[in-house]
């Protein structure tokens, strides 16, 4: 069997694992965590039993927010660690003009100020888009998991780098590209990574899909430069192109990519910055070696 193949099945049987495991979605107590997380940092490091236990135990507090909520602004003091549960949210600056520059779109299973850990106070602020679930960690928890789970904590600081390429791909366009193929990689991108977490309904054999889009034209327009007309403007030629239709269904905001492959090819989207490359084989070696030295020592 191939080692890809391997690694397929055991990704397959850690997210089944994932998936049954109860989520308790109300209340302040510990293991609210759902499996969107759980899913993202399994493909940088296979999770055992015990290691998904030990987070869903440092929880601290499990929080519903509705749409709107600030949950950190610029200037303020880091006290927790966040994931993003249920929801979407927006990570931005304001700039001295009022005017507002969107980094990138908080989806569930992400992080939010994992860099609390290495800063004392924010640099941008994040508010939610829709309403929120969100679980909270305490700082020092988190960084307690490089002595305690090292493997574990180089696993999340992997999948929160990915937030960087993000961000590198988001200037990229902002600073190069067409509003066609501005507005198009935004579309790819969070096509697939709601794909990642099971948030994309396909259609037929895979070549179109829809999800959830509670952006306004506004956010899109503040993360790409670009006015709000010229963002409606381009949603048209989309739908005229036969890309992209803009419905709604039960009141919900949908967008569905009616040819997936002929929006790649026209606005030659490449999604090599979003696929999850597992950590490195002699990290992860190194990483199993300390923890498994450590856990002798404390026996």
């Amino acid at each position: 069997m191939a080692k890809s193949d391997k690694k397929d099945k055991k990704l397959k049987k850690l997210r089944k694992k994932i998936n049954s495991m109860p989520q308790k979605l109300n209340g302040s107590g510990k293991g609210n965590v759902t499996p969107h997380f759980f899913r993202k940092l399994s493909l940088f490091h296979d999770l055992s039993e015990k290691q998904i236990s030990h987070i869903q135990a440092m929880e601290s507090r499990h929080v519903a927010m509705p749409a709107g909520t600030d949950i950190i602004s610029a200037g303020e003091k880091y006290t927790d660690v966040y994931v993003l549960n249920e929801g979407w949210a927006v990570r931005y600056r304001i700039l001295p003009d009022g005017s507002r520059q969107i980094a990138n779109f908080i989806l569930p299973g992400d992080f939010m100020c994992l860099n609390a850990c290495i800063f004392t106070e924010a640099d941008f602020n994040i508010t939610t888009i829709t309403p929120v679930r969100v679980s909270q960690f305490p700082t020092c928890e988190v960084v307690q998991l490089t002595e305690k789970h090292p493997l574990m904590c180089a696993a999340m600081f992997w999948s929160n780098a990915r937030e960087e390429s993000i961000i590198i791909e988001h200037l990229a366009s902002v600073g190069r590209r067409t509003a066609y193929s501005r507005v198009s990689h935004l579309i790819l991108e969070l096509w697939r990574r709601l794909e990642m977490i099971g948030q994309v309904e396909k259609h037929g054999n895979g070549s179109s899909g829809s999800f959830h889009l509670p952006l306004t034209q506004q956010l899109i327009a503040d993360c790409l430069g670009l006015s709000s007309i010229h963002v409606n403007r381009t949603l048209r030629a989309l739908e005229e192109d036969g890309f992209v239709i803009c419905e709604r269904k039960d009141g919900v905001r949908l967008l569905r990519i009616a040819d997936i492959e002929g929006l790649t090819e026209a606005s030659a989207f490449d999604d090599e910055f979003l696929r999850a490359t597992p950590i490195p084989t002699h990290t992860s070696r190194l990483l199993e070696e300390v923890e498994r030295r450590r856990s002798q020592f404390s026996e």
